[in-house]
């Protein structure tokens, strides 16, 4: 029964950061999951890749309510994402082939870093809303590391992409968050279902678990975040663009430094 509460309450988190930033809520989601797991006295070498794996399953629910909520304020979103959903299959499908070699220390540490780099060029560099269209070429290539790293780390694509999108591609930070969102929902689809073929013939996989996918968290997190994405994502609407920068840029630290000392 504590388990399910952590689950239900993970999923809330997970679901709120989707919504606000796009993030899909993998960054809060996945630490927190391989903290519980490891009170449950999962493998080590493999409780990142449940981690993350779980993170990306769950993260199906949240970032479907999230895109909708997004869609229905009428951000124009799909040709951006058109452009750069092929990268992203790509590079989510290569993340989580890669994923299967690295030991669960090197994913901890890597997100941990990960986080922390974002964190920084969030606060100190100006995303500035720069009207216009996204370069295709530049987009199509950075959209394969975007999902490679989103899968590799269990996150949502926000995390590159909105830096990338605003920073870059001359979007606003509004549109740039719906399509993150949208982006986050591709990762999070194709991402599971590599997490669940290349855990196939692990060995020592807990009960309730298929591949690198453990069933509990899922569920438990996919019914904790719903309401939480969509009612951050009309929120997201209504705050200035300098309030989300910092909710995403302290969000990161937070993580990030928590990661390193996994």
């Amino acid at each position: 029964m504590i388990s399910v509460l952590i689950y239900l309450g993970i999923g809330a988190l997970g679901g709120t950061l989707a919504g606000l930033l796009g993030l899909g809520g993998g960054l809060i989601v996945v630490p927190l999951l391989a903290i519980h797991f490891a009170t449950l006295g999962f493998p080590p070498d493999i409780l990142m890749h449940i981690a993350v794996g779980s993170s990306l399953a769950a993260m199906i629910t949240t970032t479907s309510f999230s895109t909708w909520t997004h869609v229905q304020h009428n951000m124009d979103i799909w040709p951006i994402y058109k452009l750069m959903a092929g990268g992203v299959i790509l590079g989510s499908l290569m993340g989580s082939l890669v994923a299967d070699f690295v030991h669960s220390v090197v994913l901890s540490v890597a997100f941990g870093g990960f986080a922390i780099l974002f964190s920084l060029q969030s606060f100190f560099v100006d995303w500035k809303e720069r009207r216009g269209e996204p370069r295709s070429g530049v987009t199509s290539g950075c959209s394969v590391l975007i999902g490679m790293v989103s899968a590799l780390l269990g996150i949502g694509a926000g995390t590159v992409g909105l830096p990338f999108l605003t920073s870059y591609q001359k979007v606003t930070m509004h549109r740039a968050v719906a399509i993150a969102a949208a982006l986050s929902l591709t990762v999070s689809v194709f991402g599971t279902f590599s997490y669940l073929i290349t855990g196939l013939n692990e060995a020592e996989l807990p009960d309730w678990t298929t591949g690198f996918l453990y069933w509990p968290a899922i569920l438990g997190v996919s019914l904790g975040s719903p309401l939480f994405a969509w009612g951050s994502a009309k929120v997201a609407h209504k705050l200035p663009v300098v309030v989300l920068r910092r909710i995403f840029s302290a969000v990161l630290m937070i993580i990030g430094v928590r990661m390193l000392f996994f």
